[in-house]
Protein backbone atom coordinates (compact mmCIF):
# COMPACT_ATOMS: atom_id res chain seq x y z
CA UNK A 1 0.00 0.00 0.00
CA UNK A 2 1.30 3.44 -0.87
CA UNK A 3 1.59 5.77 2.13
CA UNK A 4 1.21 8.87 -0.03
CA UNK A 5 -0.17 8.82 -3.56
CA UNK A 6 1.86 10.16 -6.47
CA UNK A 7 -0.47 13.15 -6.53
CA UNK A 8 0.13 13.68 -2.79
CA UNK A 9 3.91 13.55 -3.30
CA UNK A 10 3.60 16.11 -6.10
CA UNK A 11 1.81 18.43 -3.66
CA UNK A 12 4.62 17.96 -1.11
CA UNK A 13 7.28 18.69 -3.74
CA UNK A 14 5.36 21.70 -5.06
CA UNK A 15 5.02 23.12 -1.56
CA UNK A 16 8.68 22.48 -0.70
CA UNK A 17 10.18 23.76 -3.94
CA UNK A 18 7.78 26.72 -4.09
CA UNK A 19 8.63 27.77 -0.54
CA UNK A 20 12.36 27.64 -1.06
CA UNK A 21 12.10 29.47 -4.41
CA UNK A 22 10.75 32.52 -2.61
CA UNK A 23 13.45 35.22 -2.30
CA UNK A 24 12.48 35.87 1.32
CA UNK A 25 13.10 32.20 2.18
CA UNK A 26 16.60 32.26 0.70
CA UNK A 27 17.43 35.59 2.36
CA UNK A 28 16.10 34.39 5.72
CA UNK A 29 18.07 31.13 5.52
CA UNK A 30 21.27 32.96 4.60
CA UNK A 31 20.77 35.30 7.60
CA UNK A 32 20.24 32.28 9.84
CA UNK A 33 23.37 30.54 8.54
CA UNK A 34 25.55 33.68 8.66
CA UNK A 35 24.39 35.43 11.82
CA UNK A 36 22.07 33.08 13.68
CA UNK A 37 19.07 35.36 13.13
CA UNK A 38 15.98 33.20 12.86
CA UNK A 39 12.95 35.53 13.09
CA UNK A 40 12.62 35.95 9.31
CA UNK A 41 13.04 32.21 8.68
CA UNK A 42 10.41 31.38 11.30
CA UNK A 43 8.01 33.83 9.62
CA UNK A 44 8.50 32.20 6.21
CA UNK A 45 7.98 28.70 7.67
CA UNK A 46 4.80 29.86 9.43
CA UNK A 47 3.31 31.38 6.26
CA UNK A 48 1.78 28.23 4.65
CA UNK A 49 -0.02 27.44 7.91
CA UNK A 50 -1.43 30.97 8.16
CA UNK A 51 -2.13 31.85 4.53
CA UNK A 52 -2.62 28.38 3.05
CA UNK A 53 -0.86 26.60 0.23
CA UNK A 54 -1.67 25.02 -3.09
CA UNK A 55 -2.87 21.44 -2.62
CA UNK A 56 -4.11 21.88 0.95
CA UNK A 57 -7.05 19.57 0.17
CA UNK A 58 -4.66 16.77 -0.77
CA UNK A 59 -2.49 16.59 2.34
CA UNK A 60 -2.44 17.40 6.03
CA UNK A 61 0.68 19.51 6.60
CA UNK A 62 2.03 19.06 10.13
CA UNK A 63 5.44 20.76 10.23
CA UNK A 64 8.13 22.48 8.15
CA UNK A 65 11.70 22.18 9.41
CA UNK A 66 15.02 23.43 8.04
CA UNK A 67 18.38 21.71 8.53
CA UNK A 68 21.93 22.74 7.65
CA UNK A 69 24.04 20.70 5.18
CA UNK A 70 25.20 18.46 8.06
CA UNK A 71 21.52 17.81 8.98
CA UNK A 72 21.68 19.85 12.20
CA UNK A 73 18.32 21.53 12.99
CA UNK A 74 18.11 25.25 12.19
CA UNK A 75 14.43 26.19 12.46
CA UNK A 76 10.86 24.90 12.37
CA UNK A 77 7.50 26.58 12.05
CA UNK A 78 6.12 27.63 15.41
CA UNK A 79 3.09 25.50 16.30
CA UNK A 80 1.47 23.42 19.01
CA UNK A 81 2.82 20.29 17.31
CA UNK A 82 6.04 19.34 19.06
CA UNK A 83 8.25 16.78 17.34
CA UNK A 84 11.47 15.23 18.62
CA UNK A 85 14.47 17.39 17.69
CA UNK A 86 16.34 16.44 14.54
CA UNK A 87 15.36 14.11 11.76
CA UNK A 88 13.64 10.82 12.47
CA UNK A 89 16.33 8.09 12.63
CA UNK A 90 15.01 6.36 9.48
CA UNK A 91 15.16 9.60 7.50
CA UNK A 92 18.56 10.55 8.94
CA UNK A 93 19.94 7.14 7.96
CA UNK A 94 18.92 7.74 4.33
CA UNK A 95 20.21 11.32 4.20
CA UNK A 96 23.45 11.19 6.21
CA UNK A 97 26.75 10.35 4.59
CA UNK A 98 25.60 10.97 1.05
CA UNK A 99 27.99 12.64 -1.35
CA UNK A 100 28.00 14.18 -4.81
CA UNK A 101 24.75 14.15 -6.74
CA UNK A 102 23.11 11.86 -4.16
CA UNK A 103 22.98 14.84 -1.77
CA UNK A 104 20.68 16.60 -4.24
CA UNK A 105 18.02 13.87 -4.18
CA UNK A 106 14.93 14.02 -2.01
CA UNK A 107 14.42 11.22 0.50
CA UNK A 108 11.27 10.24 2.36
CA UNK A 109 10.15 7.97 5.16
CA UNK A 110 7.13 6.92 7.19
CA UNK A 111 8.15 7.17 10.84
CA UNK A 112 6.65 6.92 14.29
CA UNK A 113 6.50 10.07 16.39
CA UNK A 114 5.08 10.54 19.89
CA UNK A 115 1.90 11.91 18.24
CA UNK A 116 1.58 8.94 15.86
CA UNK A 117 2.83 7.95 12.41
CA UNK A 118 4.13 10.78 10.22
CA UNK A 119 5.54 10.95 6.71
CA UNK A 120 8.50 13.21 5.90
CA UNK A 121 10.08 14.32 2.65
CA UNK A 122 13.53 15.90 2.91
CA UNK A 123 14.31 18.26 0.01
CA UNK A 124 17.69 19.85 -0.71
CA UNK A 125 17.83 23.65 -0.65
CA UNK A 126 20.06 25.49 -3.09
CA UNK A 127 20.12 23.64 -6.40
CA UNK A 128 23.51 22.20 -7.34
CA UNK A 129 25.09 23.60 -4.17
CA UNK A 130 22.93 22.37 -1.30
CA UNK A 131 23.03 24.92 1.51
CA UNK A 132 20.61 22.96 3.65
CA UNK A 133 17.49 20.82 3.64
CA UNK A 134 13.78 21.46 4.02
CA UNK A 135 11.71 18.75 5.70
CA UNK A 136 8.00 18.69 4.87
CA UNK A 137 6.14 16.62 7.49
CA UNK A 138 2.59 15.43 6.79
CA UNK A 139 0.03 13.22 8.51
CA UNK A 140 -0.25 10.22 6.16
CA UNK A 141 -3.64 9.08 7.56
CA UNK A 142 -5.22 11.81 5.45
CA UNK A 143 -3.83 10.18 2.28
CA UNK A 144 -4.37 6.56 3.28
CA UNK A 145 -8.10 7.00 2.74
CA UNK A 146 -7.28 7.03 -0.98
CA UNK A 147 -6.38 3.32 -0.73
CA UNK A 148 -10.08 2.46 -0.48
CA UNK A 149 -10.82 4.45 -3.64
CA UNK A 150 -7.86 2.97 -5.55
CA UNK A 151 -8.68 -0.63 -4.63
CA UNK A 152 -12.47 -0.11 -4.69
CA UNK A 153 -12.53 -1.93 -1.38
CA UNK A 154 -14.34 -0.83 1.78
CA UNK A 155 -11.67 -0.04 4.34
CA UNK A 156 -11.13 0.83 7.99
CA UNK A 157 -7.86 2.41 9.12
CA UNK A 158 -6.49 1.93 12.64
CA UNK A 159 -3.37 3.08 14.45
CA UNK A 160 -1.57 0.30 16.28
CA UNK A 161 -3.08 1.16 19.67
CA UNK A 162 -6.43 0.06 18.22
CA UNK A 163 -7.88 3.54 17.68
CA UNK A 164 -9.96 3.81 14.51
CA UNK A 165 -8.95 6.78 12.34
CA UNK A 166 -11.10 6.35 9.25
CA UNK A 167 -13.81 4.12 7.86
CA UNK A 168 -15.45 4.23 4.47
CA UNK A 169 -19.26 4.13 4.56
CA UNK A 170 -19.24 0.82 2.67
CA UNK A 171 -17.00 -0.73 5.35
CA UNK A 172 -19.44 0.25 8.07
CA UNK A 173 -22.34 -1.29 6.12
CA UNK A 174 -20.50 -4.50 5.18
CA UNK A 175 -19.78 -5.91 8.62
CA UNK A 176 -20.64 -9.58 8.91
CA UNK A 177 -21.28 -9.92 5.19
CA UNK A 178 -17.72 -9.94 3.87
CA UNK A 179 -14.33 -11.48 4.49
CA UNK A 180 -11.96 -9.04 6.19
CA UNK A 181 -8.39 -8.75 4.93
CA UNK A 182 -5.87 -7.10 7.27
CA UNK A 183 -2.65 -5.43 6.20
CA UNK A 184 -0.15 -3.96 8.66
CA UNK A 185 1.72 -1.03 7.16
CA UNK A 186 5.21 -0.73 8.64
CA UNK A 187 7.21 2.43 9.21
CA UNK A 188 10.65 2.73 7.60
CA UNK A 189 12.27 1.13 10.66
CA UNK A 190 10.02 -1.95 10.37
CA UNK A 191 7.79 -1.16 13.34
CA UNK A 192 4.03 -1.36 12.61
CA UNK A 193 2.44 2.03 11.93
CA UNK A 194 -1.11 1.36 10.70
CA UNK A 195 -3.53 -1.53 10.39
CA UNK A 196 -5.75 -1.43 7.31
CA UNK A 197 -8.76 -3.72 7.24
CA UNK A 198 -10.35 -4.15 3.83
Amino acid sequence: AAVVSRQGLEVVFTLGTGLQARPEFRAALERRLAAGEDAALLAVLRDPFVNGYSGARQMDLVKLRVFDPALAPLAENPSEVALPPGLAPALHKQAAGRSGADRLKAVSALWLSPRGPLFSVLLPIGGLRAIGYLEVVIDPAFNLGAVARMTRMPMTLYVMDGRQLQQTPAAADARGETLAVTYVLPAADGRPAYRLVG
